[in-house]
């Protein structure tokens, strides 16, 4: 319904820019190539986060969403104004941008290593193994304790 819906936005804007001979395009923007390929990306990110809902999690398509706005709004603000960011501009994307990767690698983690048995199997040797060793450590300090106070 989403791509439908663009595209059916797209025709009638183009149709009353015709009729009512609207010029806003050139009169306005720097470049015109720069104004079709940011309205390309933001479709193509609309369609995206219409989709992704049917694969993941909420949680991280509402993030992906968050990193689409902000990319493209970082692009109008140079494109279009010649503003440079700021410094905290720049990090505040930085921080978005991190997050999403961070979110992406903890659900790769959690499919990958939870559901593997062979991983599970060998986090439970090291668990028990260092568990056994801390045992037979105090047992030792134990003993030495003993022989020392008598």
């Amino acid at each position: 319904i989403t791509w439908w819906s663009g595209i059916c936005i797209g025709i009638s804007a183009a149709i009353a820019c015709v009729i009512f001979d609207v010029d806003w395009v050139s009169s306005f923007t720097p470049n015109l190539g720069w104004s079709i390929f940011i309205g390309m990306m933001s479709y193509v990110a609309v369609c995206t986060n219409s989709l992704i809902y049917r694969f993941e999690e909420a949680g991280i398509a509402s993030l992906l969403l968050k990193v689409t706005d902000v990319l493209l709004g970082y692009g109008v603000q140079v494109i279009y104004f010649g503003d440079l960011p700021s410094i905290t501009t720049s990090l505040g994307v930085m921080i978005i941008v991190v997050s999403v990767i961070f979110s992406g690698f903890r659900k790769i983690v959690s499919k990958k290593m939870l559901f593997n048995f062979k991983v599970r199997r060998f986090l439970f040797c090291i668990i028990e193994t260092s568990e056994e060793v801390k045992k037979q450590s105090q047992i030792e300090e134990g003993q030495k304790d003993e022989t020392t106070s008598s």
